[in-house]
């Protein structure tokens, strides 16, 4: 919300976790406060809401690992995805190949294969 700084609906919308609920129950108020607070502070440039794009400094840590080299970060897994770890792992692919492999993070991988039991 801080990083965004929505000053209206549509931009209130694109705030990570804000559902109809939130946006039906906050959304007037918050976009309000945020627009009087802006006015008073000229000074502050919020690139996101005014462009459309975030930049690097704006952006959230599980943004800019989905727009880089992991773009399957933070969806499910599936069984097939599953399978395959188990299978490179038992043929003695590395953690760092299966992570290019699968577009994931090396920590989801070993995460994912804690979670599974193939590796503690």
């Amino acid at each position: 919300m801080c990083r965004k700084l929505p000053k209206n609906n549509q931009d209130f919308k694109q705030v990570s976790g804000v559902g109809k609920v939130k946006m039906d129950m906050y959304g007037e108020i918050f976009t309000r406060h945020i627009s009087e607070y802006l006015i008073r502070t000229p000074s502050l440039s919020p690139s996101a809401s005014n462009t459309g794009k975030e930049t690097s400094s704006t952006m959230s840590y599980r943004d800019k690992v989905v727009q880089g080299n992991y773009p399957t970060a933070y969806q499910p897994w599936t069984e097939k995805e599953e399978k395959q770890l188990e299978e490179e792992y038992k043929s003695g692919v590395t953690i760092k190949q299966m992570s290019s492999t699968h577009k994931r993070t090396i920590g989801a991988i070993r995460a994912r294969m804690k979670k599974m039991g193939i590796i503690k």
